[in-house]
């Protein structure tokens, strides 16, 4: 299992996990970090009339809450969706944690759309 923590700073805030869980669902990728470093990403989108999907519409329209945590994730049901979403973020100016956690993320949604993977979000 490969994984990601990204824990300097922010400490206040939520901590968000976001996981690649292959069919017999086992994790193979994890991701956890502060909710400070999801909002350096998805905090104020260019999306140049695009929409809200994926990564983007969970968080401005705050469907991703403490209602879904490791025991109740929320399962993302269009993995291209969430990628192409990424992609509307790869000129944003990111440093140290936010970049990693972009890069990441990037990461671990492309496995899940070659490998047929789930993902699975939740904040803790």
């Amino acid at each position: 299992m490969k994984e990601l923590d990204l824990y300097e700073g922010f400490e206040e805030y939520d901590e968000y996990d976001f996981m690649a869980v292959d069919e017999d669902e086992n994790v193979i990728y994890f991701i956890k970090t502060w909710e400070g470093f999801v909002d350096e990403i998805f905090r104020d989108p260019d999306l140049s009339g695009k929409g809200w999907v994926g990564f983007t519409k969970l968080y401005q329209e705050g469907i991703l809450n403490d209602s879904y945590t490791r025991n109740n994730p929320f399962i993302v049901d269009n993995n291209e969706d969430f990628y192409n979403d990424l992609l509307n973020y790869k000129n944003l100016h990111l440093e140290n944690e936010a970049k990693k956690l972009y890069e990441g993320l990037l990461e671990l949604t492309k496995l899940c759309i070659d490998k047929h993977y789930k993902i699975y979000l939740a904040i803790e």
